[in-house]
């Protein structure tokens, strides 16, 4: 018998979730690295769930865990996985048509409605303060990424939304089906899933391409890396404490990736910046109160 108490069990999901925001903020910009050393977006996709797959593969075979499903979980794992490449194609195409700030702006909109989605399923309200926890955050989002209107693209739009309508089911669905399947194994799905469909696409365009040089082969194997930490992370995070709470804690990850920008790509970091993100931060911890205080009591 486990003597880890609901409170502890849930603070392991917040630190999963915390992780997972810095090893994605991580990875995407290390990623915007390997662009320039001459891999593409769906050779990264491709890379990041093959090896994913393999070392999966070889840890559920060495503690002899079975990867036969019942039929509806096997095929439902791996229709997540799909819902995975929809909502990060989507998002990686979103960029070419829309300005960085906005794409990602949208995309953030994510937790808004894993809340929403979530709420419906249950057929109950979401907590007010949970709502408007939601509602700062998203407004740190706003000054710390000072999102410019002009030039907006109704395809590029469109993408955003679905890349955030994407995630959203994602996260919802992962939480049904990690209920009744280990990570490890779910995770073998999933990247199956993920892994056919983004393969075919770089099939379709014959755009398979890895770094050109030993250094730029070194930041891919990093990129790599920091996404599996973050990939384990937050589905152990949605696990333990589900995908309302973790979506909302990722808000974390925009403003991770802005302080990895300043520091890896040189870019400037201003007081605009520092405001934002501390809004950001106000509005994760008011999104976790509510689950907190009903702890203590």
């Amino acid at each position: 018998m486990s003597n880890t108490t609901p409170a502890q069990s849930n603070l392991t999901g917040y630190g999963f979730s915390v992780l997972a925001a810095i090893c994605f903020a991580g990875s995407l910009v290390l990623a915007r690295i390997c662009y320039d050393y001459g891999t593409n977006p769906e050779s990264i996709l491709v890379m990041r769930f093959a090896v994913l797959l393999v070392l999966l593969l070889i840890w559920n075979i060495s503690r002899g865990k079975s990867l036969v499903l019942p039929t509806k979980l096997a095929a439902g794992s791996l229709l997540v996985g799909m819902t995975y490449f929809i909502g990060i194609g989507s998002y990686l195409s979103a960029v070419a048509y829309l300005p960085v700030s906005l794409a990602v702006l949208i995309f953030y909109t994510f937790p808004i409605v894993v809340v929403i989605i979530t709420a419906g399923l249950a057929r109950c309200w979401p907590h007010p303060l949970q709502v408007i926890a939601l509602i700062v955050a998203f407004s740190g989002l706003v000054i710390s990424l000072d999102v410019q209107l002009a030039g907006l693209n109704t395809t590029g739009l469109l993408l955003a939304t679905l890349a955030s309508i994407g995630i959203a089911v994602n996260m919802i669905w992962s939480g049904y089906f990690l209920k009744q399947v280990s990570t490890t194994v779910f995770g073998f799905y999933m990247s199956v899933g993920t892994l056919l469909i983004s393969s075919v696409v770089v099939l379709h365009r014959d755009s398979f391409e890895l770094p050109q040089s030993g250094e730029g082969l070194w930041v891919f194997v990093a990129m790599v890396v920091t996404f599996l930490i973050g990939y384990f992370s937050i589905y152990n995070a949605i696990r333990i404490i589900g995908a309302a709470p973790a979506s909302t804690i990722l808000n974390l990850e925009p403003v991770v990736t802005i302080i990895f920008a300043v520091l890896l790509l040189g870019e400037l970091f201003n007081m605009q910046q520092v405001v934002g993100g501390a809004v950001v931060l106000i509005g994760i911890l008011m999104a976790q109160w509510p689950q907190l205080t009903s702890q203590k009591k």
